[in-house]
Parts: C-alpha cells; structure tokens; sequence
C-alpha cells in the first residue's frame, strides 16, 4: 500500500474501531457517574455565574444574552482539555467585548488520550506510511464523539444548576441561551429562559406549520396547546413546563431527549414517534397513545453512538392509567414511580424496565415480559 492507501486503511480499520470502543467505555462511565459530573458541572457552572455577576457589579459587562461553551481543537493536541465560556450580550458572536472564563472537560477527554495512544500503537503496523501529524488531524476529527458528551452533561446538569442563587443573580436578556459547541463553528441550545410572557395561540399556529426541526432545543412554558396537530415535528431536547397538550397529536414525532415537567397529556398520541431519554415528570398521561413509540435507552442496538449520554425514557409521578404502549420499544425504561393501572403494554419490548413491587398487582403482562424486567429495590 502507498501512504494514501494506508491512512485511507488505517482510518477504516483502526480509527473506526477504537472510537467504538473508546465510546463505550465513556458512556458506560458517563452513565454510571451522572450524578457526580453533574455535580462537579454545577459547581464549576455556579463559579462562572458568581464571575460574571462580579463583572456586572464592576461594571464590566452588562445584560447576558448568551453563556457559551466552545471546545478549542487547538488545546486538545496540548493536552489542556478546557472549554472556552463566554458571556455575551444578545449580539451573541458579535459582541466585542466577551466575558470570557474556562470549563475544565478533562473528564471526558481523558479518553482522547487513551485514543491517542491506541492510534499510535496501531500505527507501528504500517511502517511509517501513518504519521504523527496525520494521527493528530485524525485525533481532532475524533475528538467531536467525546465533545458530545460535554453537551449532554451540560443538558443533564442545568436543569439544577439554573435554580442556583449565583445565576439568578446574573442580569440577564429577555431572552437568554446556554449553548455548548466549538470555537468560532457550529453550536447548539442546552437551555433556553424566555422572560417575557410567550403566547399560546402564535405558538400553536407556529408549531401547526410543519417547520421541521425549527422546534427542536426549545423551552416551552404555560402554553396551552391542547387538542392540536403537532405530528410529525422535531422536538428533540426541548423542554415543557405547566403545559397543556390533552389530547393533542404528536404522531410520528422526533421527542428525543424531551423533558416534559407538570404537564397535561391525558388522551396524547405520541404513536410512532421517538422518545429515547424522555423525562415525564409529574405529568397527567391518562390515556396517551405510545403504541409503535420507540423509546429505549442507550444500550439497545448500540443506540448510544447515534445519541450519546442519553437517560432511560423516565415516567417519575406520572399517571399513566389506562395509557397504551402497545409494540412501543421501551427497553431500559423506567416506571418505577408512575401510575400503572390499567396501563396496556401488549406486545411491548420490556428487556430490563423498571418497575417498583408495589406496582406488581397493577401490572397486565404477558409471561415474556414478566421475564425481561427488572424490580426496583
């Protein structure tokens, strides 16, 4: 082989392989250590909220519009695995004078090392044809699948870290974003706050349109949007506090990732649509339709490549009487701390649910499924 071919062959059955395996091992300890990152998140995040807040009070910067987490390639090949935050006005990447401050990711990209050295060994095979420079214009390509992972921490942790009394001290925008990507490139929302009172009917018309994915990494709150046709949308990571959705229908929808908090979603149809990582949260689902939805976790087919760090579809003091999961996929769900009555899961794929003992007599399952869950103890 010449060098083109053994890069070309080195990138196919090397590289590809040990991402693989390097993601594993990372979502497996992302999923086991969530809460102790999140932590750890939440304190560095109430520091830079306490700065920036200091800056206000000198003077120094005013309203914030955005807070932004950008990942700088060029540190990763030194081995300082900081973020670069900023703290902008509502001009976002046109505001001259950025607060700017660091986030500390060695936890994730401490596996950008163990790739690296993995890369370098394999590379040994192919007689110098594989260079050191050419693994690390490789290493940076690689680095997004761990950069990923900083996003998803931040999504888990802000949540909290947003009811801390260091960021509401912050004076902020009408409108304001966290949003976590790469330097001067592409990013993405992982909290929005709309101040201002939003109104239901020109967000019912909005989401009636059809834009896609227009509707995704969005915060919906107190809207009433009952008995609409939002099917087919893509909502992914959005958010839904004290909504009303009774009875609407969000068929063949993308939900992945959605959080959904004291929400009314009695007689819902979610059928066929994507729930993987959902959160209902204190929600009313009496009769919702998940019939066909597909809403297991990470470990099902290898479902944390395409979506990383994702939590199992969680129905925490949710009512689900008489709801129907009917051939939905829910493999690693939660509803150890819903209302199961009369809930119907026939046909469902059950492989390691959850459910409480206490729900042991409510439950109508067929033998198959009695085998493939699992009791919260």
């Amino acid at each position: 082989m010449d060098k083109a071919e053994s890069i070309a062959h080195f990138q196919e059955h090397v590289v590809w392989q040990e991402r693989a395996n390097v993601q594993l091992v990372l979502e497996r300890d992302f999923q086991s250590q969530r809460e102790r990152l999140a932590d750890e998140f939440m304190t560095s995040f109430q520091e830079i909220c306490r700065e920036i807040r200091d800056a206000q009070v000198r003077g120094e910067k005013g309203a914030i519009g955005y807070i932004t987490y950008s990942m700088l390639r060029t540190e990763l090949l030194e081995g300082r695995y900081i973020y670069r935050v900023e703290a902008m006005d509502n001009g976002w990447v046109f505001d001259r004078h950025p607060y700017v401050l660091q986030y500390e990711a060695g936890w994730a990209f401490q596996h950008l090392d163990t790739l690296r050295s993995r890369m370098m060994t394999a590379s040994r095979m192919y007689g110098g044809r594989v260079s050191v420079p050419v693994i690390e214009r490789m290493l940076l390509t690689e680095a997004i699948a761990i950069h990923r992972y900083v996003i998803a921490l931040a999504r888990a942790a802000l949540p909290q870290a947003v009811e801390l009394e260091q960021y509401r001290d912050i004076v902020k925008e009408p409108e304001f974003e966290i949003r976590v990507g790469e330097y001067m490139d592409l990013s993405e929302a992982v909290f929005k706050q709309y101040e201002c009172e939003r109104d239901s009917a020109s967000i019912r018309a909005w989401l009636e349109d059809r834009e896609g994915a227009a509707y995704a990494y969005e915060s919906y709150r107190n809207m009433d949007l009952q008995n609409g046709d939002y099917g087919e949308n893509h909502f992914q990571f959005s958010v839904f506090n004290q909504c009303d959705l009774s009875r609407a229908s969000l068929q063949d929808s993308v939900l992945i990732g959605t959080k959904w908090h004291d929400t009314a979603l009695a007689g819902t149809d979610f059928s066929r649509s994507q729930v993987h990582g959902g959160e209902f949260r204190g929600c009313d689902l009496r009769g919702a339709v998940f019939r066909g939805a597909a809403g297991a976790d990470g470990w099902k087919d290898d479902l944390f490549l395409r979506y990383p760090g994702l939590s199992a579809l969680r129905f925490a003091g949710s009512d689900l009487a008489g709801a129907d999961f009917s051939g939905a996929s829910l493999h690693g769900a939660d509803f150890s701390a819903a209302n199961v009555v009369d809930t119907l899961f026939e046909g469902a794929d059950l492989t390691n649910a959850v459910f409480s003992r206490r729900q042991r007599e409510a439950l109508r399952l067929d033998p198959q499924q009695w085998e493939q869950i699992l009791w919260k103890t």
